[in-house]
């Protein structure tokens, strides 16, 4: 009878079952429902996450001390026109700092001379925090940065593919660069490219909605290393909204500006808006 060491034992189980501990819920808030529109920036400062929650209010979020902790920024803008606002994050006086601009982009027929201007309020970056220091009538302020879809472990790069696979299952190809050659196939699409333990190899988080008339979307995070991907992460979080078809994905940003990047999850429906990292949680 073959006997293995503890340690061998204890690698064959670590190797099997998802690292659990890896990404664990850094703090919650709950904000007026429906959550109408997030985003991600970044600039000397460090990075940035808001949100625009249900009664017009941005919602600028940090990690500090390990609680989660927002500054809510008045609009002028009324609740009832929700659908017609959107933010974004602009350097406007280019000063190596974000501002936030929030733009009422629909309903202004009743304004004229506008052509193709919108109402857009400003709120400058200013010291620890956004001040609200302008609104008027300009043009549309507005972009949204790309993902990545490539990705470097090992020293290679890898480029990730969307494919549908039998059933309409999302699929994400990893092809080397620049042979194009499939060397994995990963559940899901590539939403967020990261490295989650911080080896120095990126990671991948996938993305699926398994039932469509069901708000959960199913999230899976892959480690790499070279050409491995192994799963360490799974998770639901209710970010679908069945009768509308909208769909919330995760952002990604350091929000306590300790190089670690964290997990950002907004629950359009519900309200809620969850971090998840590999950093401290909260008391």
């Amino acid at each position: 009878m073959l006997l293995l060491p503890a340690a061998a034992v204890l690698g064959l189980v670590w190797r099997q079952q998802p690292d659990r501990s890896l990404l664990h819920p850094l703090g919650a808030l709950q904000l007026t429902a429906p959550l109408i529109d997030s985003g991600t920036g970044q600039d000397r400062c460090g990075d940035h996450f808001a949100v625009l929650a249900g009664d017009a209010r941005l919602h600028v979020f940090a990690l500090e001390t390990g609680l989660l902790r927002d500054q809510a920024l008045r609009s002028p803008f009324a609740p009832r026109s929700l659908r017609s606002l959107e933010f974004a994050f602009l350097d406007l006086n280019q000063d190596d700092r974000l501002d936030l601009c929030l733009n009422r982009t629909r309903g202004l027929g009743h304004v004229q001379g506008t052509g193709t201007r919108r109402f857009t309020a400003v709120y400058e970056q200013r010291g620890s925090g956004f001040q609200l220091t302008e609104v008027g009538l300009m043009p549309r302020l507005g972009g949204r940065s790309e993902r990545s879809r490539q990705l470097v472990s090992g020293g290679k790069m890898y480029e990730l593919r969307a494919l549908l696979a039998a059933g309409e299952r999302g699929e994400t190809a990893v092809a080397r660069v620049p042979d194009g050659k499939v060397v994995r196939r990963l559940p899901g699409f590539a939403c967020q490219v990261f490295d989650a333990n911080l080896d120095g190899d990126q990671d991948v988080l996938t993305y699926e909605v398994p039932d469509q008339r069901l708000p959960d979307v199913e999230y899976r995070l892959f480690l790499s290393h070279g050409r491995k991907f192994r799963q360490a992460w799974q998770r639901r979080i209710p970010q679908h909204v069945p009768d509308t078809g909208e769909l919330n994905i995760a952002d990604l940003a350091d929000l306590d500006s300790d190089g670690r990047q964290e997990l950002i999850f907004v629950e359009p429906a519900s309200g809620r808006v969850s971090v998840w990292g590999s950093g401290r949680a909260g008391p």
